[in-house]
């Protein structure tokens, strides 16, 4: 990297071998790394100190001629934050940076100690956004945009920890034959399928209600308090969905792409764990498979361990 953002102050999200994810200037330098791709030993060395630290760092150093000063704070296990400034730019007296030796002239010592605060107050602001960003991300599918099964997981145990929760529905949903529509079709239409499929899905839920990638074909479900003729409704009203938008699949059956749906109900709680739950809507989805696919089978027991 061999070039220096000129705006007033920016902030950079580094992890822990050095990879900068998130540059809030400038995008195009996400992905390089601060020990291959930067011409300073000294930043190296601060990011070395803040790592051992594990506390925030104050540096100030030459770069390309610029005097900067910035900010290294640990965001978690992984990831540093630094907030960097350009001290001409903040309209500062002469300050000489020459490697580690820095002179600093009292009153200007001063206005660097209050630009520091500030970036401090900006950081923790930019920190929430940033950890918000990450956490997003780390939530979403990249192909279909929902909820991944990391998500669900965390969605699920969250559920079996509260004190008082309403029975679940969870319904596992798995496209039919879809190993025959990407072999025949190719894997980038089977792509386009699973992203119709989810904004079909979504049409027919509420908003409250939680849907996830399970993995490959599959999707996950999950409704609070809906009864079980509500929640039979609900899974027949998906498999009509999805056959009226007419996908052609001409290694089906049905000559078209359709789904399965295995439902179970069960009333969160200590006897029953999350991965029984799971099991149990994986064993009606089976059994929806075997009796010849396209239909939803429903386990309306109400399990609770």
């Amino acid at each position: 990297m061999t070039e220096m953002d000129n705006s007033n102050h920016y902030s950079i999200l580094v992890d822990h071998d050095g990879r900068i994810v998130i540059h809030t200037s400038r995008p195009d330098l996400e992905g390089k790394n601060i020990y291959k791709d930067f011409d300073s030993s000294l930043f190296e060395k601060y990011f070395e100190q803040v790592k051992e630290a594990e506390d925030i760092v104050r540096m100030a150093y030459e770069f390309e001629g610029n005097p900067v000063i910035g900010i290294f704070q640990k965001v978690d296990g992984r990831n540093w934050y630094l907030s960097v400034a350009s001290i001409d730019d903040s309209h500062l007296l002469s300050v000489y940076l020459k490697h580690e030796r820095i002179l600093w002239a009292n009153g200007v010592m001063l206005l660097i100690i209050l630009i520091l605060m500030v970036m401090i107050i900006k950081i923790r602001a930019e920190l929430h956004s940033m950890n918000k960003l990450l956490t997003r991300e780390n939530e979403k599918d990249f192909l279909t945009g929902i909820y991944n099964r990391r998500y669900l997981n965390l969605y699920l145990e969250s559920l079996w920890n509260q004190k008082k929760v309403n029975q679940v529905s969870l319904f596992i949903l798995d496209v039919d034959f879809f190993k025959k529509y990407n072999d025949h079709y190719g894997h980038l239409l089977g792509d386009e399928v699973l992203k119709r499929l989810t904004g079909c899905i979504n049409e027919s839920v509420r908003k409250s209600d939680v849907l996830a990638r399970f993995g490959g074909e599959e999707f996950a479900l999950v409704l609070e308090g809906v009864e079980v003729s509500e929640t039979k409704r609900i899974a027949e009203q998906i498999i009509d969905a999805v056959y009226q938008l007419g996908i052609e699949h001409e290694t089906s059956p049905f000559k078209r792409v359709t789904i399965s749906i295995g439902v179970v109900i069960v009333q969160p709680n200590q006897l029953l764990s999350v991965r029984e739950a799971v099991d149990y809507a994986d064993e009606a989805l089976y059994e929806a498979k075997k009796s010849g696919r396209n239909k939803v089978v429903l386990d309306d027991r109400v399990h609770k361990g």
